[in-house]
């Protein structure tokens, strides 16, 4: 109707008009129906893709905005739109899901009303709820002056310490969680109406499981767990000598949510290539029985990179039944706790320097540096993930080593303490 009109007040088709008028429109629309809003109302740029980076602006003539997962919008384009569409696939492939505004959220109108919702049903922040402010008002007027001048680690703090805005970002997580989970289920009902498998994987994590705790809880929800975490052997260890231990961290808490069933993707991309960095690469994913995507198209056949490569490929194929995940039983006699009521409670958790994955990283440098085998074993968040953690589990292990675990439920701490008394040592 809008393109009828305004060839008709031209008197003659002009196409580039009606053009540009349905765009101005479909702004419009998306403008107030589906983008993240800062504490300002603003819509939020993606911080790298926009046109005042000039790396972005050199292959781009346009701005990427972040989406709000919460808006109805976004759920009609993955729960109508595209499900429904004669293009439907055999899977779905994520990348780098994670919440948008570096964990601030977004304060969109649609975000305020569910979150009411959600305070209702819940019966939180009583007191807040009769005040009657959005919590975009709200976060404005009473939290933004206390966060200026601070680091991005001292305003998490000083986020961390406020109820509201604690209560918020539980909320965010949820939300965004649910959009997901539900958007994964109907597009397996419909493949399975259609009498097909449809397979959800893809890169849930674009460095290391565990500094996002939604990225946790997600693996819940996917077929695969798929990480882009490139070389960190290479980049951290060799080249920076830096004291921690992300790559064998990251796999053993992907091994604790992969259980029996799900393979756990790795990617990696070794920049100087020679041997023996190639060889550190495919060691470091391979020791603990993980399969590694390395790509080797720059590495020339007969060179000795794709030597490297080739033999451990082939020592693969020889040698698969070390890479079958069904059957094995863990040989670790030492457990690391990672905790999500303490990941969630922390949003400084997206620094590397935080105290919580700072500590995390270290002890198992020193778990590794000892050549000790452990494994992660995760406190569950009862409003995000169902506790699956029982006395018989912890009973297998000699030492539970809890480095920053700061948020406990009620049956986590008496399962620890049950642990104790049974002659078990937990290291804090």
């Amino acid at each position: 109707e809008p393109v009828a009109h305004a060839r008709a007040a031209a008197h003659v088709p002009q196409p580039h008009r009606v053009v540009v008028r349905a765009r101005e429109q479909l702004a419009r629309a998306v403008e107030h129906g589906g983008l993240v809003r800062d504490r300002q109302n603003r819509p939020v740029l993606h911080p790298k893709f926009n046109l005042g980076s000039a790396a972005w602006s050199k292959r781009a003539d346009y701005d990427v905005y972040l989406a709000s997962h919460t808006a109805p919008r976004w759920h009609a384009i993955s729960n109508y739109d595209w499900v429904q569409s004669p293009l439907f696939g055999d899977g779905l492939s994520q990348d780098n899901i994670g919440l948008a505004l570096n964990g601030e959220g977004s304060t969109a109108d649609i975000d305020d009303r569910k979150f009411r919702q959600h305070l209702e049903r819940t019966g939180r922040l009583g007191r807040y709820r009769e005040r009657g402010k959005s919590i975009r008002d709200d976060l404005q007027q009473r939290l933004a002056p206390k966060l200026r001048g601070l680091s991005s680690l001292a305003a998490a703090a000083r986020r961390r310490e406020d109820r509201v805005w604690r209560e918020y970002w539980r909320f965010q997580n949820l939300a965004n969680l649910y959009a997901f989970s539900r958007s994964y289920r109907d597009a397996k009902a419909v493949a399975r109406s259609q009498g097909r498998a449809f397979d959800v994987h893809g890169n849930q994590a674009g460095w290391v499981f565990g500094f996002d705790p939604y990225q946790v809880v997600l693996s819940d929800f996917v077929d695969s767990l798929w990480m882009e975490s490139s070389g960190f052997l290479e980049y951290d260890l060799v080249e920076h000598d830096w004291t921690n231990a992300w790559g064998p961290f990251r796999f053993q808490l992907a091994d604790a949510l992969a259980g029996d069933t799900k393979p756990v993707l790795a990617m990696s991309s070794v920049r100087t290539r020679t041997p023996d960095r190639l060889a550190a690469a495919w060691a470091e994913a391979s020791a603990g029985g993980g399969v590694m995507m390395l790509n080797t198209e720059f590495d020339p056949e007969g060179s000795p990179a794709r030597q490297t490569s080739d033999a451990f490929l082939e020592f693969r194929d020889r040698h698969r039944a070390l890479f079958e995940r069904e059957g094995r039983r863990r040989y670790a006699q030492v457990a690391l706790l990672y905790s999500l009521p303490t990941a969630f409670y922390d949003q400084s958790v997206r620094q590397p320097d935080s105290a919580l994955m700072r500590n995390l990283g270290g002890t198992t440098r020193a778990l590794e540096e000892g050549h000790v085998p452990f494994d992660v074993v995760i406190l569950d968040d009862p409003e995000f993930r169902k506790e699956r953690l029982t006395l018989a589990d912890l009973q297998r292990y000699r030492v539970v080593i809890a480095p920053s675990v700061g948020v406990l439920s009620e049956s986590q701490r008496d399962i620890l303490a049950s642990y104790l008394a049974g002659g078990g040592t937990l290291v804090v």
